[in-house]
């Protein structure tokens, strides 16, 4: 952090003494809220105008660019708040909203505040997850939460049905948070416009080369934005692997939720202080790396660390809560794809298992006998094979062979052999080093007091967000106060 506020520091000051008007009513309506707040004093003494004046000229400024990058009147203005605003307050009152309007478990209210927050910082992150919004069934509240996330993510732009030709030209001209309904009905089926999505999850790859004009003339596109999709039951495996998944559930009849627009008052505020606390915290999310629980790997590691940072900037119970979310997304039972499913039933199996080798023909049997497994209806409604077994078990290194066992000679596997692709390829179980149990009043138990907390300090030790207005140098450089946080690391 010590190297963050060196570099805020060391920033050059612009000199207004001189210069034109309009050319200095140009540069200071593209600077962020904050670093404008720093400079309007100083500019409007070189200028020889109120500050007040200056702030008109600004904002008439400001609203001409709005117009003059025509987006067809598909996005709303939002003004930032003129208030600073505390990152803890404000994810905590997009989780207020979301209680009155869906029906969903707590890890996934975290998951959609911070998300929602992630829409207005896409220039200061380089990975995108997709918000993934699913339910087994109808009548779950999905088109609710997408439609909740429009009421607050930055330039939402909803639609039902889209082709892949106009995804990439929209996510181009626009840069807009792309809502995507009914996902089941055509995006499962749609190759290029998979490929598409998938594209834009990180910044390095989110562009795609397609032959334009009459000349075909090759042309990139960026696909870079924020995606949410929407729909029942699960999505291909590479949208997945991509997404934080936002199961819901229905509500029961003694469940009541309220509709959107009675918080229309509510969702404006919001938004106005998202674009606020964006502008204030954006450059320092672009230079903040968090650490990660040990159970997030690859992808899923990819997938929360932007949403862990912003968490981290917005402090308060929002480091924890945020990574209950992140472990309670690894612990959902259909996270694992069909092959990892199978290792992990094999090692399962192989837990009790004392001899150095088993037989392809008893692993097989005893995969079989698992209740509830695929193996028994694996094969088109048919058992799996013991030469299925053995194809998919050498496409992670695993190879049978002849063993002996009890006199018997027979194909089969060298159990030590299976340990390399167990820490390769299945989640890490989360650690505890926490025990505790029930509240003796009998109040509700929840399995994250089982977690290993990463929030044991105090509040002199936290990372301090931008929450100020800007105007005192000193303390826009204090912006740590005692020493950085357990889980974070600066870069």
């Amino acid at each position: 952090m010590s190297n963050i506020v060196e570099q805020q520091a060391q920033k050059p000051e612009i000199d207004f003494s001189g210069m034109e008007n309009t050319k200095a009513i140009d540069i200071l309506s593209s600077l962020p809220v904050l670093d404008y707040e720093q400079a309007r004093d100083r500019a409007a003494k070189a200028l020889n105008i109120r500050a007040k004046v200056l702030d008109d000229e600004v904002k008439k400024a400001r609203k001409a660019e709005s117009e003059r990058t025509a987006d067809y009147g598909l996005f709303e203005t939002v003004q930032p708040s003129f208030e600073p605003v505390s990152g803890d307050a404000l994810l905590s009152r997009i989780e207020t909203l979301s209680i009155k309007h869906v029906i969903c478990e707590q890890h996934t209210r975290t998951s959609v505040s911070l998300w929602i927050a992630l829409t207005w910082l896409t220039d200061h992150v380089d990975c995108l997850p997709i918000a993934n919004i699913t339910a087994p069934e109808k009548n779950c509240g999905k088109s609710t939460l997408l439609a909740f996330i429009g009421k607050l993510a930055y330039k939402p732009l909803t639609t039902s049905n889209t082709t892949s030709s106009a995804l990439f030209r929209i996510v181009e001209e626009w840069q807009p948070t792309l809502l995507i309904d009914e996902a089941d009905s055509f995006a499962d089926d749609d190759e290029a416009l998979r490929g598409i999505i998938n594209a834009g999850h990180t910044r390095d790859s989110a562009y795609v080369i397609r032959c334009v004009g009459d000349d075909h003339e090759p042309q990139r596109f960026s696909v870079w934005g924020a995606k949410a999709l929407c729909g029942i039951g699960k999505r291909a495996g590479t949208i997945e692997s991509r997404s934080i998944n936002l199961i819901l559930r229905r509500k029961r009849p003694d469940e009541q939720t309220s509709r959107l627009k009675t918080s229309k008052k509510d969702f404006e505020e919001v938004k106005s202080q998202l674009a606020r606390w964006a502008d204030d915290n954006g450059q320092l999310l672009a230079s903040y790396l968090p650490t990660l629980p040990p159970a997030l790997q690859n992808r899923d590691a990819d997938n929360w660390e932007p949403l862990l940072a912003i968490a981290d900037l917005a402090g308060g119970v929002w480091p924890d809560k945020a990574r209950q979310a992140a472990l309670a997304s690894l612990n959902l039972e259909d996270s694992l794809s069909i092959n990892q499913e199978l290792l992990s039933d094999i090692r399962e199996l192989l837990e009790p298992v004392h001899s150095k080798h088993i037989f392809s023909a008893d692993l097989v049997e005893q995969l079989l006998n698992i209740e509830d497994a695929p193996w028994l209806n694996y094969n088109r409604g048919r058992p799996l094979t013991q030469r299925q077994l053995t194809t998919k078990l050498k496409d992670f290194g695993i190879h049978s062979g002849t063993r002996k066992l009890g006199g018997i000679t027979k194909k089969g596997y060298t159990v030590s052999d299976f340990q390399d692709a167990f820490e390769r390829y299945l989640p890490i179980p989360p650690i505890s080093n926490v025990t505790s149990s029930p509240s003796s009043n009998g109040g509700a138990y929840s399995d994250f007091e089982n977690v290993t907390s990463y929030n044991k300090v105090t509040n002199e030790k936290r990372l301090q967000a931008n929450n100020n207005a800007g105007g005192d140098e000193v303390t826009n450089k204090n912006r740590v106060n005692g020493s950085p946080l357990p889980w974070s690391t600066k870069i």
